[in-house]
């Protein structure tokens, strides 16, 4: 039976609960951080109610608290809403209190005896009382043999009173405790040793003591140091340590802690390294060429993103050239250990390691959980990530088949998680499962196939669906505008699947037509993956459909000039044309603003896709599409010898793609046509004089008999560039071109056409023409 005065504290206590729950205000479900206060909350609340009900009966409430007392117990174990992990918690708190209040334990051990009856003792380390005959006592003293002993609560008493505080300082597995505070203040060297021996033996039990606060992750980066660690072990420790502190780990806007501390171990292992050393490493770049020093700069001494340092340095570690570095185990000099040492000297520090901290646990307990799960939204990978990474792998499947997407898009970029050795082998299996098997959003799973490229699970899900259905989630728009059939555009062997089921002309004239972000096409994007790209043009059904598709587009440049820049493209589309006069067609319909393929910037710049283009023609095709006038009046060849400097390779590849023999009759009128005044100011025609002519034949004979050479260009226009004026006018109204400009033109197209230095000049130029 409670007394009056016990009565009256529960009832404080259920108060205290009450008026914290009306000031809580809930926050959305986005991540892993709000998913953890979502669901203490619901355990919080819980345990209001069940108090309140068992108020109601107070001769029983004793009896019945405990057994609920150890209920709760037994559903928080292992979770990080247990006493071990969350000692200080608001509802770990408030039920010692009443269990302080109600059963008045003195001592912790009578206290554990209650809230954790299942306590069987104390682990310790002990040493062997006999030097072993393999062992000087020197020896022995020195590195004495460590061993792992086990007591019972009554062999060891642990503090005398009972405070939740006192549980900082133990570390619970396999139903013992470890007491921290007896290897506190040890010898370094006596460190190393039990580092050994627990990690060797008691693997489990070493991860947590050396995770229990920060004082104990520096020693074990201290010992670490002290055995010789490599820099790729010290980054990648630092870049995990860093994802973990970020943003879309633990919800805060600023690092968090896991990625402070990441930081301060770092610097204590650069700080140990020689100067010679840190001058190699911070060489070392990322794929974008950020050296090592930049990066730690921004991160260490301007306070950077932590996640956009952990992506550089993921990139850096990657980098098969950084290797060889990166992976030298660094042993540091022996004035450095010994400053490490004296770090943990009684002398220097007689309190030793501080030992109050908590179980590093990110399990939640699965009834609050599943609750929970339905109220996630998850809003983009960040979120995504944070829960993966703290979840359990066997709740992944409970997890997908719960939660909702936002958008469904951010499994495209799930692949990069296992990439970045963010999820360990065992939660990427899992995942994949997961997805597999248990995602209810087909347009996810689809997605997660094509960016893990799982071709075989993208059929196997996309053939269960009837026809209608498949051919709808493959056509729905995601928030930027593309479908589905645009992610295909770079991956050959989905598009032979989906090619399967778009089977009629008239749905493959359908799907490659449909625009996506800014109106891209799915040729658009497959543009620069020629297999891809070779698969598409050979689902046109037609040369009318494909002429229209590659020069036409509303909402979109047109698809030949999306290929302009890339001669592989280019050959692949005129050449799907099987008849040469529609590659034709293709090459002289207008484009923009009325110029056709080969009058395009893009194309002109890049004399490797005029050949290209060319190449796709028979030879008495070739002047046609060079001779196509646009809209501008001027053919690809006028339009190139009017900007020589920027054209002058294009000027090279058009001159010579004409017929040896009629190259001169090709190049003289257009480079006339360059310099000639308006029509109107011809009068009566054009008037040439006796020298320019015979420059012009030269000139013909030169290039006819491929006798061009820069020598032979200095000498011609040391012949004729200089020429004297004509000081008398002629007697008849003709009008008199300037010889001086046509020549001086046609100096500088044939500078851009004659061959390489190298070749061997057959014959001078007579100066006897002069």
């Amino acid at each position: 039976m409670l007394s009056e005065e016990e009565q009256q504290f529960i009832e404080l206590v259920l108060q205290q609960f009450q008026q914290f729950l009306e000031s809580y205000e809930p926050t959305p479900i986005t991540n892993y951080a709000s998913l953890k206060d979502a669901v203490a909350i619901k355990e919080l609340v819980e345990s209001c109610m069940k108090l309140k009900e068992l108020m109601k009966h107070p001769e029983t409430f004793k009896t019945e608290f405990l057994n609920y007392f150890h209920q709760r117990k037994k559903l928080l174990a292992n979770t990080s809403l247990s006493f071990t992990a969350l000692p200080l918690g608001s509802a770990n708190q408030i039920y010692w209190e009443l269990v302080q209040h109600l059963f008045q334990p003195k001592t912790l051990n009578e206290m554990l005896a209650i809230i954790m009856p299942h306590v069987k003792g104390v682990r310790s380390i002990g040493v062997k009382e006999q030097v072993p005959s393999y062992m000087s006592i020197d020896d022995f003293v020195q590195t004495p043999p460590f061993f792992i002993q086990e007591q019972s609560l009554a062999e060891h008493p642990l503090a005398q009173n009972s405070c939740p505080y006192h549980l900082g300082s133990y570390v619970i597995l396999d139903d013992y405790l470890f007491f921290l505070e007896e290897i506190a203040s040890l010898p370094f060297h006596y460190h190393q040793q039990i580092y050994i021996l627990l990690k060797e033996q008691y693997p489990e039990l070493a991860a947590k003591i050396y995770s229990h606060n920060h004082e104990w992750e520096v020693l074990e980066q201290d010992i670490l140091l002290s055995f010789g660690q490599s820099p790729r072990e010290a980054l990648s420790a630092l870049c995990k340590g860093l994802i973990l502190g970020g943003e879309r780990i633990t919800g805060q806007l600023y690092a968090g802690e896991s990625a402070q501390q990441s930081c301060k171990r770092f610097t204590i292992y650069w700080n140990h390294l020689s100067s010679e050393f840190k001058q190699q490493l911070n060489q070392l770049q990322d794929a974008h060429g950020a050296p090592l020093s930049e990066i730690l700069h921004v991160l260490l001494e301007r306070g950077g993103c932590v996640e956009t340092a952990a992506a550089q340095l993921k990139s850096l570690l990657d980098r098969a050239e950084n290797a060889e570095l990166l992976d030298i185990a660094c042993h540091i000099q022996p004035e450095a250990k010994a400053a490490i040492a004296l770090k943990y000297s009684p002398e220097r520090n007689p309190q030793g390691i501080f030992t109050d901290g908590h179980e590093v646990i990110d399990t939640l307990p699965e009834p609050y959980l599943s609750k929970s799960l339905a109220q996630i939204n998850l809003h983009s990978l960040d979120d995504f990530l944070s829960v993966l990474i703290k979840f359990p792998t066997n709740f992944y499947a409970t997890l997908l088949s719960s939660i909702q997407f936002k958008d469904a898009s951010i499994f495209e970029k799930l692949a990069l998680l296992t990439e970045e050795h963010i999820l360990s082998p065992e939660q990427s299996s899992a995942l994949s499962n997961a997805i597999e098997n248990h995602l209810l959003n087909i347009n996810a799973v689809l997605i997660y196939a094509i960016a893990t490229g799982q071709s075989t699970l993208f059929e196997k899900k996309l053939t269960a669906l009837p026809p209608d259905e498949a051919k709808k989630v493959l056509e729905t728009r995601d928030q930027r505008g593309n479908t589905l059939l645009h992610r295909l555009a770079s991956k050959p062997e989905f598009l032979h699947i989906i090619l399967k089921l778009y089977s009629s002309p008239e749905e493959r004239m359908r799907i490659l037509q449909i625009p996506g972000i800014a109106g891209q096409t799915i040729v658009h994007r497959a543009m620069h993956h020629l297999p891809a790209l070779q698969i598409l043009l050979s689902a046109c059904p037609t040369d009318e459909f494909k002429l229209k598709l590659f020069t036409c587009n509303r909402s979109m440049k047109p698809i030949l000039i999306e290929a302009a820049c890339s001669p592989e493209a280019l050959t692949a589309l005129l050449q799907s044309f099987p008849n040469p006069e529609n590659r034709l067609k293709a090459i002289q319909t207008p484009l923009y603003k009325g110029e056709p393929l080969l009058h395009l910037d893009d194309v002109l710049t890049r004399p490797q896709c005029i050949q290209a283009i060319l190449n796709t023609l028979p030879p008495q095709l070739v002047p046609k599409a060079i001779g196509l006038k646009s809209a501008q009046e001027l053919d690809a060849f006028q339009k190139a010898i009017k900007n020589l400097e920027r054209y002058k390779e294009a000027v090279n590849v058009l001159l010579h793609a004409i017929e040896p023999g009629k190259q001169w009759s090709f190049l003289l009128p257009r480079c006339i046509s360059e310099v000639l005044p308006p029509p109107s100011a011809l009068d009566r025609g054009l008037q040439w004089d006796a020298t320019t002519i015979r420059a012009f034949n030269e000139m013909k004979r030169l290039m006819e008999n491929n006798l061009l050479s820069p020598e032979t260009i200095q000498s011609w226009s040391e012949a004729f560039v200089e020429m004297p004026k004509e000081k008398d006018s002629s007697p008849y109204r003709f009008f008199t071109i300037n010889q001086q400009g046509v020549l001086n033109k046609i100096l500088g197209v044939i500078r851009c056409y004659v061959p390489d230095p190298h070749v061997q000049l057959e014959e001078q130029v007579n100066p006897g023409y002069r």
